[in-house]
Formats: C-alpha cells, structure tokens, sequence
C-alpha cells in the first residue's frame, strides 16, 4: 500500500485515527505500507525503517529504533 500526504488538510483527530490504521496494519504484519508523509510524529509512530530525501536524494535512512526524533526534525520544512 501506498499513501502519499495521507493527512493533508484533514482534521487532527482523523490524523490520529489514521496513525492508529497504519500502527494495526504494521502489527498485523500482512502489508507493506510505503508512507510519504509530512508530519512527523504521525511517521516516526508507524514506521519500521525510515527514509528522508533532501532535493530528490536519499540523506537519511535507519530502522526507527536507530533514529531519533530530534536527528530528523532539522530535515522536515513546513
């Protein structure tokens, strides 16, 4: 599955309820999910490895339990 700016323009409790989709579907183990999303805190909840371009290359890439929140913050615009 893929989702693109899957919580673009929409209220913040369906953000949340969507965090809450992706995280059943990570456990459940039976989908692959490619995620391209602009709030952090929604991806760093729901992601088992993470990948951030800067200009179209690739500059950061870890499994999340070897990111933190704060290394990857400086690469997010708003």
């Amino acid at each position: 599955m893929i989702l693109h700016g899957s919580t673009g323009r929409i209220q913040p409790t369906i953000i949340k309820g969507i965090g809450c989709v992706l995280s059943l579907l990570k456990e459940g183990g039976d989908v692959a999910v490619v995620l391209a999303e602009r709030y952090l805190d929604i991806a760093l909840g729901s992601v088992d490895r993470l990948c951030g371009p800067d200009y179209g290359r690739i500059t950061v890439s870890s499994a999340r339990n070897e990111i933190s929140s704060k290394s990857v913050r400086g690469l997010v615009t708003t």
